[in-house]
C-alpha cells in the first residue's frame, strides 16, 4: 500500500505544535489491521487500551505490556504479554510472527475475548449493575448471586461492607444532575415500572 493512500490527516497539536497523524474514518482503520501481521501496543500506562481489544477482534495478534488497563482483557492465552521494554518487545513480536500454532490458538482465544467486549454486551451489563444499585438502594434484597463466598466480614471489615450501601445512595443524591445520575435514576424509574 502506498503511503499516500493510508487513511491518515494530519492535524496539528494545540500544546506542541507537532502533527499529529489521525484516522479519517473507521474503514481506515479496519484497512490498518487488515494489513497488519501483529498489533504491538507498548504503552504501560493505558487506562484499558481499545486498540489492542480492536486489534483482537480483527484476528490480529497482540503484543502488550504486562501491567496496566489491558490486563483486564488481554492475558497469555490470548495476546503476548511482556515487559514493557524494547528487547521483550522484540522477542514477543518475533515469537507472535514465528509460531504459527501458537499464534493461532491466542489469535482464536483473542476473537473470544473481543465478542465479550462487544459493545452490547457491556452496555447491557452496565444496565444490570445500575438496576441493582438501584434494587440495594430501596432497600430491597439483592438478586445477583456473589462471584465467591466466604466467611462472614468481621471487624473492620463488616464496618467497610456496612458502609456500601451508604455510599451508594450518597453517589444517587450527588449524581442526580449528572449523566451518571440519570442514568442511575432512569434504571429506577424503569425498575418501578415493570414492579407495576
Amino acid at each position: 500500500m502506498a503511503i499516500k493512500s493510508y487513511p491518515f490527516k494530519t492535524t496539528w497539536d494545540s500544546v506542541t505544535g507537532w502533527p499529529t497523524p489521525t484516522i479519517k474514518q473507521r474503514t481506515g482503520v479496519s484497512r490498518l489491521y487488515a494489513n497488519a501481521d501483529v498489533f504491538v501496543h507498548p504503552n504501560p500506562r493505558e487506562p484499558f487500551g481499545i486498540a489492542p481489544l480492536e486489534a483482537m477482534a480483527s484476528g490480529i495478534p497482540v503484543v502488550v505490556p504486562n501491567r496496566g488497563g489491558v490486563l483486564e482483557f488481554a492475558n497469555s492465552g490470548n495476546a503476548w504479554t511482556c515487559e514493557p521494554t524494547v528487547p521483550a518487545f522484540a522477542a514477543a513480536t518475533e515469537e507472535a510472527i514465528r509460531d504459527e500454532v501458537l499464534r493461532e490458538r491466542r489469535v482464536t482465544e483473542a476473537l473470544l475475548t473481543a465478542e465479550r467486549y462487544r459493545w452490547e454486551n457491556v452496555a447491557g451489563e452496565f444496565l444490570d449493575l445500575y438496576e441493582e444499585f438501584c434494587r440495594l438502594w430501596r432497600g430491597e434484597p439483592s438478586r445477583r448471586a456473589p462471584d465467591f463466598t466466604s466467611s462472614s466480614a468481621v471487624g473492620i471489615q463488616r464496618r467497610v461492607l456496612g458502609l456500601v450501601p451508604e455510599v451508594v445512595k450518597w453517589g444517587y443524591r450527588v449524581g442526580t444532575g449528572s449523566f451518571r445520575g440519570r442514568m442511575i435514576k432512569a434504571a429506577a424509574d424503569r425498575a418501578q415500572l415493570e414492579q407495576r
